[in-house]
């Protein structure tokens, strides 16, 4: 027989429990637990197989009167512990649909959300795109007056290297032209950035200006290819042949501006700028067709 089954202080076998000391002894022990609740483990096994008889060990005649109470009261135990048991499911029932709840909303507000975020991306690209295209014209319609700029004032260099030749002031200009680049920024490829660009025009009031600022990259008049002479020569004469017809063309407005601008109402400067004029009013980029 296992030893554990044995009572140590009696040497019976161990076949009661007290539920109230919730300690297993043997019959003799028992009248230590006069007046408390409890039952033999045969009852227990019976009660837990559903059997409706019950089958006990022989014990003292001082406990046989109690059986039929202490089986009563152990199916009793055992029922109310099967209702504890079923009341901690029910109530870990409720606990998971609450979670579930929760869990299904949780899911609902991110579903949500996402389309609204994929709505609001599809709504910034909508409202958007014709401001991008726009953009997009008018930095091609920058780009495009950029180069008719440099053109004009490519031959509007040309020329002024023409009269200084003819007038031998070559030093002065080339001190004057010289004097200028120095006080401008080095050449890097941020400033041919179309932003860059833009700022540079903002901040200037005056083409001048512009171009002052700009002397050293988008105007470097060193870095363009010297217009050979027999394109010259055509230009000066294209220029000679329109000159009258230029002026007829001018409004009083544009005529003032020449003479108040440049200053001089004759010679290759003013035949170069009021030719150039001419051909921005024609939409002519001469630094494409030169160059």
């Amino acid at each position: 027989m296992d030893s554990n089954n044995i009572c140590g202080t009696h040497k019976r076998s161990i076949d009661l429990i007290c539920y109230d000391c919730n300690v297993l002894m043997c019959s003799i022990c028992s009248p230590k637990h006069a007046r408390h609740t409890f039952d033999h483990i045969e009852n227990i096994k019976s009660n837990f197989n559903d059997h409706d008889t019950t089958q006990t060990a022989p014990i003292d005649d001082n406990n046989t009167n109690n059986n039929n109470t202490n089986n009563n009261s152990s199916f009793t135990k055992i029922t109310d512990i099967q209702t504890g048991i079923q009341s901690a499911f029910d109530s870990l029932k409720l606990k998971v649909k609450e979670y579930e709840q929760l869990q299904q909303t949780e899911h609902q507000i991110e579903s949500s959300f996402k389309e609204l975020h994929e709505f609001l991306i599809v709504e910034e690209h909508r409202l958007k795109t014709p401001i991008i295209d726009s953009k997009d014209q008018l930095e091609q319609q920058i780009d495009k007056q950029i180069k008719i700029m440099k053109s004009l004032n490519t031959i509007n260099n040309h020329f002024k290297v023409k009269s200084n030749n003819n007038n031998n002031d070559d030093d002065d200009d080339e001190s004057d032209r010289s004097d200028s680049q120095s006080l401008t920024i080095t050449d890097t490829t941020d400033n041919y950035q179309i932003s860059t660009i833009i700022r540079s025009i903002s901040q200037s009031s005056h083409h001048n200006e512009f171009i002052s600022a700009n002397i050293n990259t988008l105007f470097y008049f060193d870095d363009y290819p010297s217009l050979d002479s027999s394109y010259i020569e055509k230009i000066f004469g294209l220029g000679i042949s329109l000159v009258g017809e230029i002026e007829n063309s001018l409004s009083c407005d544009e005529h003032c501006i020449f003479t108040n601008d440049i200053g001089v109402d004759q010679g290759y400067e003013y035949l170069g700028t009021l030719f150039g004029w001419w051909m921005v009013r024609m939409g002519i980029v001469v630094f494409d067709v030169f160059f």
